[in-house]
């Protein structure tokens, strides 16, 4: 598909890029890539020797899972892999409007004024969320789909907090279009996600949206309904005010069954009774459901 690419749209991409990119010219500039379930994209990527991994030590991630950073300089080998990179992200937003469920590799371009080390040890340490009883979440909020999302209910000083010395976060939207973060330089001693109880409960929603579009992609011959972040966030939303589904576990059991059975499974009389009459201090909604007989899920499709 990279081959297909506009060269108008390429040339507006750049050109814009660049100018967002040099607006504090001493700082560095950096790709950031998430080769997790996709691979290495592209030899360019793969063959650069200054590749800095982002440490983060997440139930034995392995090092090649790893998130990873690139400096872009300002050399001709810095200018070629900046091409790509934008190439890489202008073809997997064209590929995600025929299958929104994918990956997307090419995650951000940054520029900050830490070196790529220090750098990477922020973006670790923003990649994961500590819950209330103990346990912690891996977090891609780097993933552009994600990124889409925080935009609208984070404010700069939020999604700055601990990355103090970032100066620029730019990430190609699903729609193609660049965008970027309103970066707060003030620096803060606020914990890395510090969050009104409204937008915890949005931050947890894209958090278990990231792990809902981890599994389309890992099994994607189960999950039936490819559904975009906005979509899922709608429907986790449209639950939790319903059925006041908005503990972990079972807000993922919901999504998995409007992706492998319906959109609208609530719709069918059976599935909205044993909703309205679940125990949910006593009973895990995955339970709930997985008692249903099959024939109810073969109904579905009238609903």
């Amino acid at each position: 598909m990279r081959n297909n690419i506009n060269n108008d749209l390429f040339n507006r991409h750049k050109r814009t890029l660049l100018e967002r990119l040099n607006v504090y010219p001493s700082d560095k500039k950096y790709i950031l890539l998430d080769p997790c379930a996709v691979g290495e994209p592209d030899d360019i990527f793969s063959n650069v020797a200054e590749k800095c991994p982002i440490p983060i030590y997440y139930q034995d991630m392995a090092l090649t899972r790893r998130p990873y950073l690139l400096e872009i300089k300002d050399d001709e080998a810095g200018d070629s892999l900046l091409d790509a990179s934008i190439r890489l992200a202008i073809s997997e937003t064209m590929r995600d409007r025929s299958d929104p469920s994918r990956f997307r590799c090419m995650c951000a371009w940054l520029t900050s004024s830490d070196d790529i080390n220090l750098l990477s040890e922020k973006l670790a340490l923003k990649s994961i969320i500590k819950q209330g009883d103990g346990n912690e979440t891996l977090f891609r909020f780097y993933d552009p789909r994600i990124m889409d999302l925080l935009l609208e209910i984070l404010q700069p000083a939020q999604f700055s907090n601990g990355l103090y010395r970032l100066s620029g976060w730019f990430w190609l939207s699903r729609e193609s279009k660049l965008c970027s973060y309103p970066i707060s330089v003030v620096k803060t001693n606020a914990p890395v996600w510090y969050l009104t109880k409204e937008q915890k409960k949005s931050l947890s929603r894209s958090t278990w949206i990231n792990i809902c579009l981890d599994k389309q992609f890992i099994y994607p011959n189960v999950y039936i309904n490819k559904l975009t972040v906005s979509e899922l966030d709608g429907l986790l939303s449209y639950i939790d005010n319903n059925y006041g589904i908005d503990e972990k576990d079972d807000a993922i059991t919901y999504a998995h069954y409007i992706m492998t059975k319906s959109r609208n499974i609530d719709n069918h009389p059976e599935i909205k009774r044993l909703l309205n009459e679940w125990d949910k201090e006593n009973e895990l909604l995955s339970v709930l459901l997985g008692n249903v007989e099959q024939r109810v899920w073969d109904e579905m499709t009238d609903y």
